[in-house]
């Protein structure tokens, strides 16, 4: 397993390598980063920490980069207006699911 940590760090670097090849961002976002971003975040709806409506949440280093890092590649795709749409629309993600 790897520790959280070293998930945050992958994370910068995930980040980082995109925003450094902004010419080929939606070749990236199509490919690689668009199933790691769905995916992780959808497990967190899908598989709630126990407890978490009781308890205080933990932090989580990973899932912070993470956030962080779709924030980043959304303004990056935002000015330059050719992925916008796609990549904003992973932040619906990030909403809890209500009952009603």
């Amino acid at each position: 397993p790897i520790s959280p940590a070293s998930e945050a760090f992958a994370e910068v670097l995930i980040c980082e390598i995109a925003l450094k090849n902004r010419d080929r961002l939606k070749m990236l976002w199509k490919d690689v980063l668009q199933d790691h971003y769905l995916s992780s975040l959808t497990s967190i709806l899908v598989n709630p920490v126990e407890g978490a409506s009781t308890a205080v949440p933990q932090p989580d280093p990973g899932l912070e980069k993470r956030v962080t890092g779709l924030l980043r590649i959304s303004i990056c795709a935002v000015q330059r207006d050719e992925l916008s749409n796609e990549i904003l629309s992973a932040w619906k993600y990030l909403l809890p699911i209500s009952d009603e």
